[in-house]
């Protein structure tokens, strides 16, 4: 059981919860959430049992996009997210991305068509159809890009928020620098 989260009941009533450290044939060592290390006296314990650990503190890394945090994500969607009143941009980003992939798409077909009516001697009808869809695709790129990219930009922004939300309540220490007249200095800002 040693490094197993447990709960111990004296016979005065007190119940201690933390991490047993290690123990001997009279003392156990049980180290508390806030770090407190606890000798207790084995005499003393009428009950033991072993309970789950704590969660863990919330990470100090921001969200991103990647998969690494799609569990995270979840997590904190399920706690904060109905709270959130701006569009989060995950529908405009699939979309702009289903738009620009469609269009690079006839780009690519549009330029094979015009290398295949070039080669075969200028067939009108093959560099009409390839010009039709180059021109097409690129629109449809036009399009899809900025769409992409704002639902992107509306998604780190509900991020960044959940992130906020998730950190609220804990002291934060930052770095920073103050400008002053004739030159500067190191910081320490301290948020709550």
């Amino acid at each position: 059981m040693k490094n197993s989260w447990v709960e111990v009941t004296t016979r005065e009533g007190q119940v201690v919860r933390g991490r047993l450290a290690g123990s001997d044939d009279t003392t156990a060592t049980i180290v508390i959430k806030s770090g407190e290390v606890v000798p207790l006296q084995l005499r003393d314990a009428v009950a033991l049992k072993q309970v789950a650990a704590p969660p863990p503190p919330p990470s100090a890394q921001p969200l991103t996009l990647e998969a690494k945090d799609a569990d995270r994500v979840a997590g904190l969607e399920q706690r904060y997210g109905a709270a959130y009143g701006a569009p989060k941009g995950k529908k405009l980003h699939t979309a702009g991305a289903v738009v620009l992939s469609l269009g690079l798409t006839q780009v690519v077909i549009g330029v094979g068509l015009g290398v295949v009516s070039l080669i075969g001697g200028g067939d009108d009808v093959l560099g009409g159809a390839g010009l039709g869809l180059l021109l097409s695709g690129g629109v449809t790129c036009a399009v899809g890009g900025p769409l992409m990219v704002k639902g992107k930009t509306r998604r780190r922004e509900y991020y960044d928020w959940l992130h906020q939300q998730e950190m609220r309540g804990q002291a934060r220490l930052a770095p920073g620098f103050v400008h002053l007249r004739g030159g500067g200095g190191l910081s320490m800002r301290l948020a709550f």
